[in-house]
């Protein structure tokens, strides 16, 4: 009776400091997006707009390239021009939900505690506030990939079929907030194969099969449409070739060359990364040739100089694990350092420590890092492209800290 009672006190404790830090992280995030204005927005922003006002309007989706979900998230919240407050508030709670999604991963990936400090990390962490109150899919994304780890953790954990397809879902609905997800319909299926074979257990190998399935079911509806559309079964954008020729094409590299700027926003000048003629000459084709065209010309760039396209992918790597932007306010890079500055490296070393002993629950984690950091040395390498996967190292953060901790505590009990 005394065992339980203190386990009940115990969990009654963490669910109250869940609770708290639920609260606090859709606070800070619901008055940081009231405070701002519909001009506080990226530039980027106006064709997810454009989009969703198709949708809610009734014109459909037409021949845009975007991948489909999160301008039906838009046009579901109301988005407009000037009626950007409810999208922004629901950003703010998708925010808020993700910390409970990255407490339940890194429950299971390190046990309870790392899985609490990890969410209150993430409750304030700088980049995932900011993006709650921009037009971007970056909130939505990152949500989508928190739970769909968290679900695999959990499938692989017991075996249950029901996450497996929770995992599959959000995979799948990843993949149709950004296509270059994609792959990972291979690759966590494979993982639970994987660890069916290391370590046995047939609901790990149903698991696999369900995903896929579940993956697959959530995008075909997409896939018809294009099918219908465009005469392409494609699953995610309908333009991967012109998606892969903008990131790598003769002018590709003016983006990781842009000068230190304490500005907030990127001069026009440093955005031009393409020649427009270029691109309009093979926009004039039929879709299907321009598509090989956009990818005979990306692969033309690639292999017509290897040793700078190499030097390319360096400066992609450097820029993407940056601990501050390149281009920011001096208040924004100040407010990175703080944070990023110690949250980002904690959780690097966390990384190499855990390895040896907790492999075979972090290794999913760690391939869909891996997986992340080498599709952004092939495209864009922003820090924001990053921020999807920042909750996954703010868990590995969780851990260093706990360690630390625990460390500290013996050297104390010693003195």
């Amino acid at each position: 009776m005394k065992k339980s009672s203190i386990f009940l006190r115990f969990a009654v404790k963490e669910n109250r400091a869940l609770l708290l830090i639920f609260l606090f992280a859709l606070a800070l995030r619901s008055i940081y997006v009231i405070g701002l204005g519909p001009g506080d927005v990226s530039p980027d922003a106006d064709s997810w707009l454009a989009a969703a006002a198709d949708i809610a309007s009734g014109r459909g989706y037409g021949d845009n390239w975007r991948e489909p979900l999160y301008p039906f998230f838009l046009a579901l919240t109301g988005a407009g021009e000037g009626a950007l407050m409810l999208p922004r508030l629901a950003q703010a709670l998708l925010g808020a939900l993700t910390c409970l999604l990255v407490f339940s991963a890194g429950s299971s990936m390190f046990g309870r505690r790392v899985g609490l400090i990890a969410a209150a990390v993430t409750s304030f962490y700088p980049y995932l506030v900011y993006y709650t109150g921009d037009i971007l899919r970056e909130t939505l994304y990152t949500f989508l990939i928190t739970a769909c780890v968290a679900a695999l953790l959990k499938s692989d954990e017991d075996g249950s079929p029901r996450w497996a397809a929770v995992c599959g879902l959000t995979a799948g609905l990843a993949v149709l907030c950004k296509g270059s997800f994609l792959p990972v319909l291979l690759l966590a299926p494979g993982w639970l194969v994987l660890r069916w074979r290391l370590d046995g257990g047939a609901g790990r190998l149903r698991g696999a099969a369900l995903l896929l399935g579940a993956a697959l079911l959530t995008l075909l509806p997409w896939g018809l449409r294009n099918l219908s559309v465009h005469g392409r079964l494609t699953l995610a954008t309908t333009s991967p070739g012109y998606m892969f020729w903008l990131a790598n094409n003769p002018r590709s590299e003016t983006l990781e060359d842009v000068p230190r700027l304490d500005v907030h926003r990127l001069p026009d000048e440093y955005v031009r990364d393409f020649d427009p003629e270029t691109r309009d000459r093979i926009l004039k084709l039929p879709p299907a040739q321009a598509e090989k065209a956009f990818i005979k010309e990306a692969l033309a760039f690639i292999t017509g100089d290897p040793a700078g396209y190499l030097r390319l992918m360096a400066k992609r790597l450097a820029h993407y694990w940056r601990l501050y932007p390149v281009v920011a306010t001096r208040t924004n890079k100040t407010a990175a350092l703080l944070t990023s500055g110690w949250i980002i490296p904690l959780g690097l070393i966390g990384m190499v420590l855990s390895f040896r002993s907790h492999w075979r629950r972090t290794g999913f984690p760690l391939l869909l890092i891996a997986f992340f950091t080498l599709t952004h040395t092939v495209l864009w390498a922003m820090i924001r492209f990053r921020v999807p996967i920042d909750p996954l190292v703010i868990i590995f953060c969780g851990y260093t800290l706990s360690l630390a901790w625990d460390r500290l505590a013996v050297k104390r009990a010693n003195a």
